[in-house]
């Protein structure tokens, strides 16, 4: 539909490009810039993505376009009309609806000339060449040195909506910063991380959260010139982030005020959207406070909400990842510290023994219950048993869940994936959903007994089922 849809588009430019008498007549922006044919080619564009009923899809559409239409490149057009400010008592020359199709096509088309990959479902048939990739790279440089000024203005100008700053954000990740140093642009790239920052601070989406962390960690790139400000940047939004939430967790666990528990919990999302692309795990108080929260959060009697709980829990999960990470690099020295070791693993059996009680057999698990399987699991794969061969270091690293643990998430899965089946009555989109999980689950122990954190003879647990499930498993797939 999307190839359609284009080829129809560029037939219907190319038709009006000949015939309208406003092109022909001419029209300027305020700046007293005159319209190119891009911009009116971006106006149709936008006319037919808002007022299709029949086409939606904007990544697929621009996929199909980018290589035949040369509005979807032309950057300059694109913010010039984003930036655009009518007199007082005109009409907006776009409205809230043309602006964030706009930007949803901007973002969906720089990406693409940034990575050069169509989108998810898309196979391209075209072969990868050399000239492709220079292309690429010529591309990103382009759109680089245009943004570089451009976008901290447009952030601004939307910084009160969310759902087009949430695109916007984004941007940042397909930069070739090393056009910073070399066109010394260092004023707008602290133009931007303030910008970033602001953001950061004002919006509570936990996406929107996490693509300004990720548009972070994009820019701050080893070995380019401005790693260093951008590093220090950083480290004031953790320090300002982690010292939100070790202040306010006192006043949460006394049961402080609805605007106190708003604070705590605001930190919370904050630190989980650093914790992705950054380690913070610089001090110990740091992990003695989220243990802190998490044994009040699994307390038969606690009334802790439980997607706080869940965040809590992905906190504890990146930290331990994040300093297995430190210990195994090792960066300068023959092999990590002894005690660093000694004081990793004391934490993992702290975390472990905190979990292993909550998979519990014969009763529907809750989102919270399958997130910590998922979080036990991982943190088994990644302290496996190492080779005869391994330095022996390595050996300190090791964690060896106990056979009696090993059958309780042994039994957990037979019930979850095999036993517990959903009555008749079921809709079909919480079956839809029941399927997908029991895959999730079954999947995770796999890994678990492939990579021998999990002893093998519990493969039986899935062989034994696989003949009397494997059939009726493919029709609920279907």
């Amino acid at each position: 539909m999307a190839v359609a849809a284009s080829d129809f588009l560029l037939t219907r430019m190319a038709a009006i490009s000949a015939t309208d008498p406003d092109r022909k007549k001419g029209r300027r922006f305020r700046s007293g810039k005159e319209w190119s044919e891009d911009v009116w080619n971006i106006f149709e564009i936008l006319k037919f993505s808002t007022e299709s009923p029949t086409h939606s899809h904007t990544a697929y559409l621009v996929d199909s376009l980018i290589d035949s239409c040369s509005a979807l490149k032309a950057w300059d057009a694109m913010t010039d009309l984003l930036l655009e400010e009518t007199e007082e008592g005109q009409p907006s020359l776009l409205d809230d609806k043309f602006e964030r199709t706009l930007i949803e096509i901007m973002c969906f088309a720089l990406k693409h000339a940034a990575v050069g990959e169509s989108p998810t479902g898309r196979i391209s048939s075209k072969k990868t060449k050399a000239k492709d990739l220079k292309q690429v790279q010529d591309d990103r440089a382009r759109l680089t040195t245009h943004f570089i000024t451009t976008l901290p203005p447009v952030l601004t100008k939307f910084k009160q909506d969310v759902n087009k700053t949430g695109l916007l954000i984004s941007v940042p990740q397909y930069f070739d910063v090393d056009i910073y140093t070399t066109n010394h642009k260092e004023e707008e790239l602290d133009q931007l991380l303030d910008i970033i920052g602001e953001l950061f601070a004002k919006y509570e989406d936990a996406v929107f959260l996490r693509n300004c962390a990720k548009s972070l960690e994009s820019l701050e790139q080893e070995g380019t010139g401005i790693v260093n400000r951008v590093a220090m940047h950083k480290s004031g939004l953790i320090e300002a982030v982690t010292t939100r939430f070790h202040e306010s967790l006192p006043v949460w666990m006394a049961g402080g005020s609805e605007a106190a528990v708003y604070e705590f919990e605001s930190s919370v999302t904050r630190l989980v959207a650093l914790f992705n692309f950054f380690d913070l795990t610089a001090t110990a108080e740091l992990w003695d406070d989220l243990m802190t929260v998490m044994r009040r959060g699994f307390d038969p009697e606690s009334t802790m909400k439980r997607p706080l709980l869940r965040k809590i829990l992905s906190c504890c999960n990146l930290f331990v990842m994040w300093r297995i990470q430190a210990l195994r690099k090792h960066e300068g020295v023959a092999h990590p510290d002894a005690d660093d070791c000694a004081i990793h693993m004391a934490r993992l059996r702290e975390l472990v023994g905190l979990l292993m009680p909550v998979l519990t057999v014969g009763q529907t698990a809750s989102d919270t219950v399958f997130a910590v399987y998922h979080v036990l699991l991982d943190l088994l794969v990644l302290h496996p048993a190492p080779l005869s061969t391994a330095a022996e270091w390595e050996f300190d690293l090791k964690f060896e869940l106990p056979s009696v643990d090993q059958q309780a998430i042994a039994e957990f899965v037979e019930f979850q994936v095999f036993t517990n089946v959903l009555p008749e009555t079921t809709s079909p989109e919480a079956r839809l959903t029941h399927v997908h999980r029991r895959r999730q689950v079954l999947t995770q122990f796999c890994r678990a007994f492939t990579c021998d954190v999990i002893s093998s003879r519990f493969a039986e647990l899935v062989l034994r089922h696989y003949l009397t499930v494997s059939e009726s498993y493919l029709l609920s797939f279907l």
